[in-house]
């Protein structure tokens, strides 16, 4: 399963819906396998839409999740009046840092182009 981000920017002062989760959720297809819709609206002309998608790839996964969202904007009227700014899975760098990390805080792996002395 990936969490998609879609990022939009809002092209209006209208109210973002209350249901917009559950209208996301609806308009998905069971072939596209979104299990999950969050809404993240932290700034009044940005938008997050967290997209859980089981797929096979993660690329697969973006496709669904951009599709899906293109489909909302595109009703009539439009579910949201917005456009999509980004699309993507969003790096866990906290999780691959303590991937490389002994527990401690030290790194089994020094940062690219880090002096061997400063470790």
């Amino acid at each position: 399963m990936y969490l998609v981000h879609v990022h939009l920017r809002r092209t209006s002062d209208a109210a973002v819906p209350t249901d917009l989760r559950n209208s996301l959720s609806s308009l998905a297809q069971p072939a596209e396998h979104v299990e999950h819709v969050v809404v993240h609206t932290d700034r009044s002309d940005l938008l997050v839409l967290g997209l859980y998608v089981t797929a096979p790839s993660l690329e697969s996964a973006e496709r669904t999740a951009r599709a899906l969202v293109l489909r909302a904007l595109g009703l009539r009227p439009p579910l949201l009046d917005a456009e999509i700014v980004s699309c993507g899975v969003p790096l866990v760098a906290p999780f691959y840092d303590l991937l490389l990390s002994d527990g401690a805080g030290e790194r089994y792996v020094p940062l690219q182009d880090q002096d061997r002395s400063e470790r």
